[in-house]
């Protein structure tokens, strides 16, 4: 059997993951969730214009929420790219985050913006959850790329025993601004 993306991406450090993380990131079929944002978008109102134009092209959002409940699907998108989509069920309409990812020299490769945006991520397992953090980003012109300033991404998927679930936390910050886009809650696999 072929080893996912994230197997390949933390090698022997996948073991170190909590066993139900293994078995979610570890999957190489489609795993669907449902969950809650306890929080999810942008709190600085200036930058929602800003993002209602990167909207168009798929990457983030204009949307702000609390409790917002969403469902997301992670499925192989060829032999070694799984493609991820999120939709959140926000009061003014439903909201579609979608991206792929790769891995190439230990590192996962996230494409956003069908295709246009690519933000290079150092994975690492730290007390048994997934630890994600950017490295680089590139926008792609045509089919070359070009290195642009990236802002600071985090992940952290994490499992919480006591409540039997999945939580995730989802931050973007630049330097002067702080914490500009991001999203955290939990979800269980569906």
């Amino acid at each position: 059997m072929t080893a996912s993306v994230y197997a390949r991406a933390l090698g022997e450090r996948f073991g170190m993951l909590h066993p139900e993380l293994q078995r979610w990131f570890g999957s190489t079929t489609t795993v669907r969730a449902q969950g809650v944002f306890d929080e999810a978008g942008s709190r600085l109102r200036w930058l929602r214009p800003a993002w209602s134009a990167l909207a168009g092209a798929g990457l983030l959002m204009p949307e702000y929420g609390r409790d917002v409940p969403f469902d997301a699907t992670m499925e192989p998108a060829g032999a070694s790219t799984v493609a991820t989509r999120r939709v959140l069920h926000f009061a003014s309409g439903d909201r579609v985050l979608a991206d792929t990812t790769r891995v190439a020299r230990g590192r996962l490769i996230d494409v956003h913006a069908r295709g246009r945006l690519q933000v290079e991520m150092i994975p690492d397992v730290i007390d048994g959850a997934l630890v994600a953090r950017s490295a680089r980003a590139r926008i792609m012109l045509g089919r070359y790329p070009l290195p642009v300033p990236s802002p600071r991404v985090e992940l952290r998927h994490a499992w919480n025993t006591d409540a039997s679930r999945h939580t995730i936390d989802v931050r973007v910050c630049v330097p002067a601004l702080g914490e500009v886009f991001g999203y955290h809650g939990h979800f269980t696999a569906a």
